[in-house]
Parts: C-alpha cells; sequence; structure tokens
C-alpha cells in the first residue's frame, strides 16, 4: 500500500491545531481477533501535545474482515466523547499499489469516466468530494492491469465520502484511496469500505460489479420501471431535448435598464417553425428556462407568477397547451439551492451556515447576492410553486430541478436547521420523490447517482473534463470512456448536450469552464443518448429568416442520435471496446443487441439496430474550423 500523502487520523483539539498522525503513532493498540475471517484493532493514545494533560485516550477501532475475493475496512470511532479533542477525518486505507512490474489504468468515474495510466507522468496529488457532477459523481473506483487483475473499491457509507487521487509521475505508479469527510465537524459514526479482487476483469466488468453493488442499495430502479408507472418517461427517449430560454435581467450586473426578453406567444412561433422546418416528430422535449418573475436564476426560491412582460398565467398555458399539441412533453427549469437575498423568502433566514459560523454567499448568476438554501427548506416552497401553478390552471408535465444532482451534499450548521450529507441525501431525495407522486418528469443538472432512484433523467454527464489544478498543463486528463452509461443507461436518460457553436464551452461555477474536447455528436451515439440543444433562435433576441433555416438544418442533422436513441433509450450496456490504443475510436453494445461505434477522429460512425445498419459522418474538421 502507499505510504505517501496525509496521515491515517486527523485530531483537532478545542484549544488546539489540527494534526493528522499515522496508526502507527498510537501509544495503544488492542488487536482482537473476532473470528476465523476477522480481526480488529483499538487505536487510542495520540501524541497530541496540545492536550498538555496526557495523550489522547479516544480513536478508532479499525476491524478488517475477509470472505472470500472481499476484504472489508471498518472505522468506527472510539471512546469519542471523553476528551476535549475531535476526530475529524480519515484517509484510510491507504491507497493500493499495482504489482511492480505490471501496466494498468486507475478506473475513474470521475465525470461520464475515465482511465488514468498507472504510469502517468503526471505529478498529482488531488482530494476530491463525493457526488460532484463534473468529478466523481459516482462513489467507487477501480485499478485494472493489462492482464485483466483487478480491484474494485465500493463504499456501503458513501454520504461523506471524498477521494485521494495520487499520482508520482510514474515512479511507484497512481493510486486512490478513501477520504472520510467530518459529519457536522467530527468522525461520528462507522465507516466503511470494501475491496473486490478479480483475477481477472475488464472495464464493464468493474461497471457490472459496481451496478450489482448499487442494486443491492436499493438504487437500480430502471426506467422501464418508472414509465410504468408514468407512462410521461416515455417522452424522454427518442426525440431532441429542446430548451427554450426567455428573459434574462442584467439590473444586477450594472446594466440597470437591460431586460432582454421573448413573449411566450414568439417562443411557441419559433418552437412551432422548428419542429416544423427540422421535420421533428410527435416525440420531443420543450424545457422552459427564464419563465418566471425577471426571469432566469433571479428570484428563487420563489419565481411566481410568470413574469407579466412574457404573456403572465394566460401565456404560459397557451405555450404549454400549443407544445402539447405537438405531441411534445412540457417542462419547466426551477431552483431550490439558489437562495436570493432580494427575495421575500430570504427574511426566513434559511440558508446554509458554514462550520465557521458565516452563512457564505456568491453573486455568480443574474439574481446577484445570494446563499444556499438549506436542503431541510427546499420542499415547502416546492409545494408553494407546484400549487400555485396548479391553481392557476398551468400545471405541467415536469420539472428540472437546477444544481442537485451537479453540486456536493450541503451540510448546515444552523442551529435552527442543521444538516448532515446524510440528511441532504434524505431531503433532496424526498424532493424529487415528490415530483414523482405528483406524476411528473423530473431531471437535474448531472448524474450524481444518490438519485438515480427518484430521478428520470439528467442535464449530462460530461465527458473529456479536466480538473481545474490541470487546466493549461495538460491536453486531457486520461483516456475518457462512457463509464457512467456503462453503469446507469438503463436507470436514467443521459443526454447529449449538443452545442450549435462547437467553440463554445460550459461555464459551470466559479469560473469553472468544461471544453468540448471531442464531438459531442459522437458521445452521444456512444452511449445511446438523446441530443440536447439550444439554438439561436431559441433563445431571446432577433434572428432572420436565414439563421431560423440553419438551426432547423442543425436540430435535422442530430436525427439520426434521436432514432438511435429510441432503439437503446431503455437498454442497458453490457458491452464496451476500446478499439484504438488512444480511445479515439470505441464501440458499445446495448441489451437488445444494438452497436454504436465510433471514430472521433474521423467523425465516422457506425449504427447496428438488428437487420438495420447504418453509417454516417459528422465532419469533425469542418465543425472544428467553424
Amino acid at each position: 500500500m502507499s505510504e505517501d500523502g496525509p496521515g491515517d487520523i486527523g485530531v483537532k483539539g478545542h484549544c488546539g491545531p489540527y494534526q493528522t498522525f499515522m496508526f502507527r503513532e498510537a501509544k495503544k493498540q488492542l488487536w482482537n481477533s473476532i473470528s476465523e475471517n476477522s480481526l480488529e484493532v483499538t487505536l487510542t493514545g495520540w501524541p497530541y501535545t496540545a492536550n498538555v494533560w496526557s495523550p489522547l485516550g479516544f480513536g478508532l477501532t479499525v476491524r478488517f474482515t475477509i470472505r472470500e475475493d472481499v476484504l472489508k475496512v471498518e472505522l468506527s470511532p472510539h471512546n469519542n466523547e471523553a476528551y476535549e479533542a475531535s476526530i475529524i477525518d480519515s484517509y484510510y486505507p491507504r491507497g493500493f499499489l499495482f504489482p511492480e512490474k505490471s501496466r494498468g489504468d486507475l478506473v475513474l468515474p470521475y465525470g461520464q469516466g475515465c482511465l488514468l495510466d498507472k504510469d502517468s507522468k503526471l505529478e498529482l496529488n488531488m482530494v476530491l468530494p463525493g457526488y460532484v457532477g463534473v468529478a466523481f459523481v459516482m462513489p467507487w473506483w477501480g485499478q485494472l492491469c493489462n492482464d485483466g487483475a483487478a480491484l474494485i473499491a465500493l463504499a456501503n457509507t458513501p454520504d461523506d465520502l471524498g477521494f485521494r487521487i495520487h499520482s508520482d509521475g510514474g515512479r511507484k505508479g497512481a493510486s486512490v484511496n478513501p477520504y472520510w469527510q467530518a459529519s457536522l465537524g467530527g468522525f461520528k459514526y462507522k465507516r466503511v469500505m470494501n475491496y473486490k479482487f478479480f483475477e481477472k476483469s475488464s472495464v464493464m466488468g468493474l461497471a457490472k460489479a459496481y451496478r450489482r453493488h448499487a442494486e443491492e442499495q436499493g438504487q437500480a430502479i430502471t426506467l422501464r420501471e418508472k414509465a410504468a408507472e408514468r407512462p410521461t418517461v416515455d417522452s424522454l427517449i427518442g426525440g431532441p431535448h429542446m430548451h427554450m430560454w426567455f428573459m434574462s435581467t442584467f439590473s444586477l450586473f450594472n446594466h440597470q435598464s437591460r431586460v432582454n426578453y421573448m413573449r411566450f406567444s414568439e417562443g411557441l412561433r419559433r418552437y412551432r417553425k422548428l419542429c416544423s422546418l427540422a421535420g421533428i416528430g410527435k416525440k420531443g422535449l420543450a424545457h422552459i428556462d427564464g419563465w418566471g418573475r425577471d426571469g432566469y436564476d433571479y428570484n428563487h426560491p420563489e419565481v411566481l407568477p410568470p413574469d407579466m412582460r412574457l404573456g403572465s398565467w394566460d401565456g404560459l398555458r397557451k405555450l404549454r397547451d400549443g407544445i402539447r399539441k405537438l405531441g411534445h412533453t412540457f417542462l419547466l427549469h426551477d431552483n431550490y439551492v439558489d437562495y436570493y437575498k432580494h427575495t421575500d423568502a430570504y427574511k426566513n433566514d434559511e440558508g446554509v451556515m458554514n462550520m465557521d459560523g458565516i452563512k457564505h454567499e456568491s453573486t455568480e448568476w443574474l439574481g446577484g447576492p445570494q446563499e444556499w438554501l438549506c436542503s431541510t427548506k427546499a420542499q415547502k416552497y416546492m409545494r408553494k410553486t407546484f400549487d400555485g401553478l396548479a391553481e392557476k390552471n398551468c400545471d405541467v408535465d415536469g420539472f428540472y430541478l437546477d444544481c442537485w444532482s451537479i453540486g456536493h451534499l450541503r451540510e448546515c450548521y444552523d442551529p435552527k436547521h442543521p444538516a448532515t450529507r446524510t440528511v441532504t441525501r434524505k431531503a433532496w431525495t424526498e424532493a424529487l420523490a415528490l415530483c414523482h407522486n405528483r406524476n411528473y418528469i423530473v431531471g437535474s443538472e448531472s448524474g450524481n447517482d444518490w438519485a438515480i432512484p427518484v430521478m428520470d433523467y439528467c442535464h449530462t454527464v460530461q465527458p473529456d473534463v479536466i480538473p481545474h489544478i490541470l487546466n493549461g498543463k495538460v491536453s486531457s486528463f486520461g483516456k475518457a470512456i462512457p463509464l457512467y452509461n456503462m453503469v446507469w443507461h438503463d436507470c436514467l436518460v443521459c443526454p447529449g448536450w449538443i452545442n450549435q457553436d462547437p467553440k463554445a464551452q460550459a461555464v459551470v461555477k466559479d469560473g469553472l469552464v468544461v471544453p468540448q474536447l471531442r464531438d459531442m455528436r459522437l458521445w452521444a451515439l456512444l452511449w445511446g443518448a438523446p441530443p440536447a440543444l439550444r439554438t439561436r433562435s431559441m433563445d431571446w433576441g432577433t434572428f432572420t429568416e436565414k439563421q431560423s433555416e440553419e438551426d432547423a438544418a442543425f436540430i435535422a442533422s442530430l436525427k439520426p442520435i434521436w432514432e438511435f436513441n429510441g432503439a437503446v433509450g431503455y437498454e442497458p450496456i453490457v458491452e464496451w471496446e476500446m478499439l484504438s490504443a488512444d480511445s479515439t475510436s470505441q464501440k458499445t453494445v446495448f441489451g437488445n443487441g444494438a452497436e454504436a461505434e465510433v471514430d472521433f477522429d474521423s467523425g465516422r460512425y457506425k449504427l447496428r439496430n438488428g437487420k438495420k445498419k447504418i453509417e454516417g459522418s459528422f465532419d469533425a474538421k469542418a465543425r472544428a474550423k467553424k
């Protein structure tokens, strides 16, 4: 195992510094044999000098259990209440090293997924929280040798789990180990990690191993099961996901009088025209942005009524009815994370308090200064919105609830409404389930997989993500692969977000940008996704007839993507293959036998669905020059 990096246990005295210790530094080590395959040790007597009276007598009990090919490691707090200090966190177990002369990869659910060469020349010591959409979206990792020998690390207690990725430039090899975060300031409950070893496995084999583990945890509710209860789930599959942006108010960004918008009636006219010109059939999803009072990201968590300048209640109702007449599903974008300071709701003082006693704020979005709404308070505002729409005969087919499945599980230290990460997961899960109970489709921003049982789709899970600390230093972070969809394709619709301008970069938060390194149209085919898009004329602003025709031609060019999604949208990915060593050519096979093969260099693709075979090309070079 790796011996580098932080200590195994972190301690903070009530009047002393944070300090880390190795387990071997414990002055008392009491070993106990539990059974023939289970052994534990209680570690106490830490030489923490700020406790001037004596070594600290609290600690951890670490239990090791081996059953067949699985090593279970359990870390439990011991005697925590007895001293004026606290166990804060732990980096144990340390990372397993690959066999010395082997070649292989770390298998990382980082973004959509990647393979990081164990002998990578990267010098990297990076700690990431679990469940962040542009980092780890699933709480596991794998190590795979070229000869097929492998291990997978599976957490039973993922809510406070983080990950330390260490790469030493190829000397001893890259590794991953858990970082067990504090829960409201301390190490308060047992943490469990399982290491399963394989003589022979593969990337697909590891993905299936995690899926089996997730099924045991009750997470794997399939799209077929969701659609059986709510038939409108079927509208997520086999058609484009089209986003329309109605209003943006810039008054808080030194543009006092700037308000850009198009009325609901104009939006409906444009939507109908694009559908007609692009040949879109009866399957489609209309995602409506910027519909509430003052438009996009402005008055959360209370956005009603629909803005008067857009057409108010009657205009929204007619927009909904017009889109439904096309056979398409009508969803509203909403948000119960941003908590804007100028709103009436802010008087309730329900923002997240950090451990320093401060309610931190951001000014990232159009509504200006905001805090983050405590997870325990979200549902009451959701119910108010849902009921308000229904009372005005403006009920909709579903909601896209921003942020929840891309952001980390937030703690709240406010004594009036405290929340651990586990409490937050439960609160957000129940809020998403409320949508199911009201027969809504519901989606959120990314694919953090705690939400799989209660979420039908997401905005996307981005491939080719590069950690911000490596921006400008590397052209890619490992080899990007569709790992997320290899696990969850039959349980969650994960669209490919396709920019009309291929040079466009997605700004996620605090300046983080996610560039499009490889053609998202090919990624969408590879993992069997519907295309998600917003063209120029689906936004506020003026446009020419020529631009409208160009927009329609762009949408029509994506038809092979949504048609293939219609064939495989309910199916699991059962096989995956990297056809070229540099990962530019990859292949997937779905549960019904359909296949997708893509080449990111040439832009070519091959699809097979039963006896039907399709070969085509997205001109990657021409698109890159635009």
